[in-house]
């Protein structure tokens, strides 16, 4: 900090500095250089004050994370879910890398709403995040994508490695038992999935691939994982889901 202060470069600077009993604290340096206008009895010296601003930055943080997480799951929320998935798509272009991508829906999701009403419907959504949450890596990325539908991004995971993981969800979903008062219900979901391929995708590209290959797990039955295939490939890991499969509707399903 000095030698910036001394090149004019900054005037302000935020660290982090050991506070009383060894906490660790936010510190704002303002200072200025004191010159000793050529008296060679004089030094150049430093004069500044130190402000801590710990609440401050706690503040600033809270309210970053705050525009980035799901109200209700603590998930991150679609927005900043972009952010991180377009991140992550052009770091596996310059890399060459792979990464997979979920989607997925709850299962008749509006019968739980209109049977129990909207408060066991958010604790179900609840639990259910905390189930995805144990389900993957600490590097994956689970968001919630809008309503009952989530989003897992899976950086460096081919489609194999991201059926199992899919399929472990939808094992453990499956056995979850969600209890809210006297209430005990248990859901299912439906995963769409696929995976970069090649240079000239995008996310915006990928997300519909991911969606075309949930509407086609939806169509057979539910509770069950599709692939997304492109025209050129066929997967042995399951069914396929085509271009042909048409606008996922909306509504209960």
């Amino acid at each position: 900090y000095e030698r910036l202060l001394l090149s004019k470069e900054v005037e302000r600077q935020e660290v982090q500095a050991c506070g009383p009993d060894n906490a660790r604290i936010w510190v704002e340096i303002s200072a200025t250089r004191l010159s000793s206008d050529g008296d060679d009895e004089v030094e150049d010296s430093v004069a500044g004050v130190l402000t801590d601003v710990t609440e401050r930055k706690r503040m600033l943080e809270d309210i970053c994370r705050l525009a980035r997480t799901d109200s209700l799951t603590a998930l991150w929320n679609r927005g900043y879910f972009m952010e991180l998935a377009k991140r992550e798509v052009s770091r596996s272009i310059r890399s060459g890398g792979s990464f997979s991508l979920l989607i997925m829906d709850v299962d008749l999701f509006k019968n739980v709403n209109d049977s129990y009403g909207h408060d066991v419907g958010d604790q179900a959504l609840i639990a259910l995040a905390h189930v995805l949450q144990v389900s993957v890596r600490e590097v994956d990325i689970v968001a919630r994508y809008g309503g009952e539908e989530f989003v897992v991004l899976l950086p460096d995971a081919s489609s194999e490695e991201a059926y199992a993981v899919a399929t472990r969800i939808i094992d453990n979903v499956r056995g979850e038992h969600i209890e809210c008062g006297a209430v005990r219900i248990s859901l299912t979901v439906s995963v769409g999935l696929t995976s970069l391929e090649s240079d000239d995708e995008d996310l915006d590209g990928l997300l519909k691939f991911a969606d075309i290959a949930l509407y086609a797990a939806k169509k057979k039955g539910r509770d069950r994982v599709e692939v997304y295939c492109r025209e050129s490939c066929s997967s042995p890991l399951a069914s396929t889901a085509r271009k042909d499969g048409g606008d996922r509707p909306g509504g209960d399903r």
